[in-house]
Protein backbone atom coordinates (compact mmCIF):
# COMPACT_ATOMS: atom_id res chain seq x y z
CA UNK A 1 0.00 0.00 0.00
CA UNK A 2 1.29 3.45 -1.06
CA UNK A 3 1.15 6.45 1.00
CA UNK A 4 -1.35 7.88 -1.42
CA UNK A 5 -3.89 5.17 -0.51
CA UNK A 6 -3.07 4.99 3.03
CA UNK A 7 -4.01 8.97 2.99
CA UNK A 8 -7.29 8.51 1.61
CA UNK A 9 -7.97 6.03 4.05
CA UNK A 10 -6.68 8.21 6.80
CA UNK A 11 -9.23 10.94 4.96
CA UNK A 12 -12.21 8.60 4.86
CA UNK A 13 -11.77 7.62 8.38
CA UNK A 14 -11.86 10.91 9.45
CA UNK A 15 -14.58 12.41 7.65
CA UNK A 16 -16.41 8.99 8.88
CA UNK A 17 -16.05 9.69 12.84
CA UNK A 18 -16.17 13.54 11.95
CA UNK A 19 -19.84 12.63 11.25
CA UNK A 20 -20.30 9.99 13.99
CA UNK A 21 -23.32 12.46 16.65
CA UNK A 22 -24.16 14.75 14.12
CA UNK A 23 -28.43 14.98 13.46
CA UNK A 24 -29.73 15.00 9.49
CA UNK A 25 -33.28 15.84 9.80
CA UNK A 26 -35.56 13.65 8.47
CA UNK A 27 -38.00 14.03 5.31
CA UNK A 28 -41.11 15.35 5.63
CA UNK A 29 -42.96 12.07 4.97
CA UNK A 30 -40.85 10.31 8.02
CA UNK A 31 -41.32 13.65 10.61
CA UNK A 32 -45.28 13.47 9.61
CA UNK A 33 -44.71 9.55 10.54
CA UNK A 34 -43.32 10.30 14.06
CA UNK A 35 -45.76 13.17 15.13
CA UNK A 36 -48.53 11.00 14.10
CA UNK A 37 -47.21 8.15 16.08
CA UNK A 38 -47.12 10.98 18.99
CA UNK A 39 -50.04 12.19 18.89
CA UNK A 40 -51.57 8.76 19.07
CA UNK A 41 -49.32 7.43 22.21
CA UNK A 42 -50.20 10.46 23.68
CA UNK A 43 -54.52 9.97 23.41
CA UNK A 44 -53.01 6.46 24.84
CA UNK A 45 -51.08 7.84 28.05
CA UNK A 46 -54.05 9.76 29.75
CA UNK A 47 -54.94 8.84 33.07
CA UNK A 48 -56.48 5.07 33.82
CA UNK A 49 -58.77 5.99 36.79
CA UNK A 50 -57.74 2.40 38.52
CA UNK A 51 -54.46 1.94 37.88
CA UNK A 52 -52.96 5.94 38.49
CA UNK A 53 -54.14 6.69 41.29
CA UNK A 54 -52.09 6.39 44.40
CA UNK A 55 -51.32 3.13 46.13
CA UNK A 56 -53.15 3.44 49.65
CA UNK A 57 -51.30 1.90 52.89
CA UNK A 58 -54.56 -0.64 53.05
CA UNK A 59 -53.43 -1.87 50.02
CA UNK A 60 -49.88 -2.37 50.98
CA UNK A 61 -50.57 -4.11 54.08
CA UNK A 62 -53.07 -6.31 52.33
CA UNK A 63 -50.68 -7.77 50.30
CA UNK A 64 -48.33 -7.89 53.04
CA UNK A 65 -50.49 -10.12 54.47
CA UNK A 66 -51.18 -12.37 51.25
CA UNK A 67 -47.32 -13.53 51.14
CA UNK A 68 -46.29 -16.42 51.99
CA UNK A 69 -43.67 -17.65 54.34
CA UNK A 70 -40.96 -20.21 53.67
CA UNK A 71 -40.37 -19.05 50.53
CA UNK A 72 -37.40 -17.91 48.71
CA UNK A 73 -36.98 -14.58 48.38
CA UNK A 74 -36.94 -12.51 44.68
CA UNK A 75 -34.03 -10.99 43.05
CA UNK A 76 -34.06 -8.14 46.09
CA UNK A 77 -32.98 -11.04 48.26
CA UNK A 78 -35.43 -9.70 51.03
CA UNK A 79 -37.02 -12.62 52.59
CA UNK A 80 -41.10 -12.38 53.63
CA UNK A 81 -40.05 -12.95 57.39
CA UNK A 82 -38.37 -9.32 57.12
CA UNK A 83 -41.23 -7.63 55.36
Amino acid sequence: MNTTEIDMKSDNLTNHFQKQGLWNKPCDKAEDEINHILKNKESENRLNEITDRPITVSEVNKVIKSLKMKKFPGPDAIVIQVI
